[in-house]
């Protein structure tokens, strides 16, 4: 058995330019604070150690009208710009005819992983899309992959995984 298990944004998907629509949205509606760039909300993003309410927002703390706001302007921004990189609907695929087992795992929330997804007709693709609130500790820490290796009975000295991203 081979089982490949993707990381989401800045792997499979591009998702960047709405994101950062979402971020900017509150910055002013909420913070009254100027615009930031697609590579600074994408960089915030990738980092381990990271509190995005200071990075986003310059407070220590998400508030929790303006993570309303984030998430209701998300909900609808998520799959407006969102788009596959270049060769990955071959790939998937191709993994597809070999048989190989396919799941992402993202720290995202798994609602707009799926609509994400969803928008780009990958979603069949995956036999698990767990996203950051699926789990007790999200990515870095190794429980989403644990998981889906589980769910398969994944036997380490006669199956094959591999993570991506």
């Amino acid at each position: 058995m081979q089982i490949i298990i993707f990381d989401m944004d800045g792997t499979l998907i591009n998702s960047g330019a709405d994101i950062t629509t979402s971020v900017n949205f509150v910055r002013k509606q909420v913070y009254r604070l100027p615009p930031v760039s697609i590579a600074y909300v994408t960089e915030a993003i990738n980092r381990d150690q990271r509190n995005l309410a200071m990075l986003f927002y310059e407070t220590p703390l998400y508030e929790k009208k303006a993570q309303q706001i984030f998430e209701d302007h998300y909900h609808e921004q998520c799959v407006q710009t969102v788009r596959l990189y270049d060769g990955i609907d071959a790939l998937l695929n191709t993994l597809a005819e070999r048989n190989s087992i396919l799941a992402v795992a993202t720290n995202a929330p798994t609602s707009f992983a799926r609509r994400m997804l969803d928008r780009l007709a990958i979603t069949d693709a995956f036999t698990h899309i767990i996203g950051g609130g699926d789990v007790q500790n999200p990515k870095p820490d190794p429980e989403m992959v644990h998981t889906i290796l589980d769910d398969h009975n994944y036997d380490r000295q006669h199956d094959f995984a591999l993570m991506v991203g």
